[in-house]
């Protein structure tokens, strides 16, 4: 009788099969079908979406979601929806060249494309529905119209006063820690034990008398320490991770020229000279300008973005089908 019509050939093939029998079930879930039909369609978040995905959250966590967890989980869902039903309305999903990239992929996995041409993949793949279900091409869509909302025009970027208003709401979190320069004498717990103490002791006396030597050699009155005897411009928080809190404070409080000691660390004594200190302080507007502009431009993104949402949540009917929701 011959073989089937060529044209009909993909009809054959068994991952389609796969593929038709989850479109089935996806088309009978009214969250996956957002974006399809009117603008006015009901945004529904399904009860099996949302208990799937407090399942991961038990898996992950190991303990079931709080109620204030189902509420932030439900508000992502709800806002998620939202972005992928106003990019698909802009036509976001026209044109993307990583959409196209995933449909092609997509096909050519399925195995039911008669040639390898990217215009007749994409075509394949849209009358297979490719584009609504697929999660990375919803992805896509819902970070370019989240991207999209959060972008202001170029006439709304933050006038001079606005950021210098913002450096002064938020100068604190550009201080600057203070910092210390600082060489040291070390002496080995693991090898020196019982005579530690006394041997930092004795150094420490040399080092304060007439015939002490040199700075750039008084690492030698101690033992070896591979990574290295001068510490530039540390902070607390790098002296706290390299020697430990009680080296720090001792650094930070430690007169300057003077050497200081025996202080204790993870690895045994030290002689600390301090050949620095720099206090901390708030930086010149100047310098940080344009980490203000980036900071206060993100900021007012993430307003834009709540509005907006705010907004849509007002022109979509929402139904969320899980007890746990509370409506306004």
């Amino acid at each position: 009788m011959g073989s089937p019509p060529r044209t009909h050939r993909w009809l054959r093939a068994p991952a389609l099969h796969f593929l038709l029998i989850g479109a089935v079930l996806y088309a009978f879930d009214p969250a996956a079908r957002i974006g399809w039909g009117e603008e006015r369609e009901p945004v529904v978040i399904a009860a099996d979406r949302i208990e799937g995905a407090l399942r991961e959250i038990e898996g992950q966590t190991g303990r079931a979601a709080t109620p204030g967890e189902v509420s932030f989980l439900i508000d992502r869902l709800i806002d998620e929806e939202l972005l992928l039903r106003e990019a698909r309305a802009r036509g976001l999903d026209r044109g993307d060249r990583s959409i196209r990239f995933r449909l092609a992929e997509n096909v050519r996995f399925l195995g039911v494309a008669e040639d390898d041409d990217p215009a007749a993949l994409e075509r394949l793949a849209l009358e297979l529905g490719l584009d609504r279900s697929d999660p990375v091409v919803r992805r896509i869509l819902m970070e370019k119209m989240r991207l999209l909302t959060m972008t202001a025009p170029p006439e709304e970027a933050p006038s001079e006063a606005e950021l210098r208003s913002f450096f002064e709401r938020t100068a604190e979190t550009y201080r600057q820690p203070a910092r210390v320069t600082l060489q040291h004498v070390f002496f080995a717990a693991g090898t020196r034990r019982g005579s530690l103490a006394e041997d930092a002791a004795q150094a420490l006396a040399q080092l304060e008398s007439a015939d002490a030597p040199p700075p750039a050699q008084a690492w030698r009155l101690g033992d070896p320490f591979p990574p290295g005897y001068r510490v530039r411009l540390a902070s607390r928080r790098s002296l706290e991770t390299r020697f430990g809190t009680d080296f720090a404070e001792a650094a930070l409080a430690a007169e300057p020229g003077r050497w200081t000691g025996p202080v204790r660390s993870a690895y045994g004594l030290h002689l600390v000279q301090v050949e620095e200190q720099r206090p901390s302080h708030l930086p010149a507007f100047e310098s940080v300008r344009s980490t203000l502009k980036a900071r206060l431009e993100a900021e007012r993104g993430k307003a834009r973005l709540q509005q907006a949402l705010r907004e849509l949540r007002v022109r979509y009917d929402v139904r969320v089908e899980h007890p746990a929701w509370r409506a306004g």
